[in-house]
């Protein structure tokens, strides 16, 4: 699915695009094929050029036969931040609240790389996630 440059935008296509998914059974399809780490559906937000794209996806090089897609996730650094509550208000204040809070004072900038999110339940009332930011750390 193809994103905005504007993260609002964002937050409301993305969530759209996991209900369709559940609707079409692609999510339930997903979560028997979770296989390798990390353990759970996955968000993956893709630059690629001047273009975002997003993917659902479960870290399984079998997929390829289950009629999925591979994109084999480039070795990047990542900062890791869990969470959890009602999806999908509380991991879109996680996202925001690592760039608004924690990048600013962390000795880290963001690396266009990957981004992912790893739904480790399928609850959406109550939530465990992951956010996986890529960073590198700062020159002084």
């Amino acid at each position: 699915m193809p994103l905005s440059q504007e993260i609002e935008d964002n937050f409301k296509s993305i969530p759209k695009f996991w209900n369709d998914k559940c609707s079409e059974g692609i999510i339930e399809k997903l979560s028997g094929l979770i296989k390798n780490e990390p353990m759970g559906v996955l968000g993956a937000c893709v630059h690629e050029k001047d273009n975002m794209r997003y993917f659902i996806a479960v870290s399984n090089k079998d997929a390829i036969n289950h009629g999925f897609d591979e994109y084999k996730v480039p070795a990047s650094t990542w900062a890791i931040f869990t969470g959890e509550g009602i999806i999908p208000t509380a991991i879109q204040s996680l996202i925001k609240s690592i760039y608004t809070d924690w990048f600013p004072t962390s000795g880290f900038e963001y690396a266009n790389a990957v981004e992912i999110e790893v739904y480790l339940n399928d609850e959406h009332q109550n939530s465990k996630f992951e956010v996986w930011i890529p960073v590198i750390k700062k020159d002084k």
